[in-house]
């Protein structure tokens, strides 16, 4: 089974040859190419979920042209989305520790005020 170290440790291998390509040392960027990257990932994630919504049948306009999903298309797509998400811990050099620990406590978060806004609503 995956795990984030992991997948951070892929990343971080793959990523390294690719910057030395491009002329830059993932053990030294300055915070203007951390930031430049980052940007890239952002547009990537942003073009790999339009990839995941033409496999989904989301035109309004078109309800009876259904096609079934193709769920190996839409995981391909998400692990390109999952790739470039984990780039971020690598370009910025976060820990896997500090990673899980945001997202438990923003996970307890979000259940909160879940639990708050559904109690107002019952």
């Amino acid at each position: 089974m995956l795990d984030i170290l992991d997948m951070k440790l892929t990343q971080l291998l793959f990523n390294r040859q690719l910057l030395r390509d491009v002329g830059l040392d993932i053990d030294n960027l300055t915070e203007k190419e951390q930031n430049d990257l980052c940007v890239k990932m952002v547009t990537h994630i942003t073009e790999e979920c339009h990839e995941v919504l033409r496999e989904l049948n989301w035109k309004i306009h078109k309800p009876n042209t259904f096609k079934p999903l193709n769920k190996d298309k839409i995981l391909e797509e998400l692990v390109d989305i999952t790739k470039f998400l984990v780039n971020f811990l690598v370009y910025l050099d976060i820990q896997v520790e500090d990673f899980e620990t945001t997202w438990k406590t923003k996970s307890k978060l979000v259940e909160q005020k879940y639990s708050i806004e559904r109690s107002k609503s019952l």
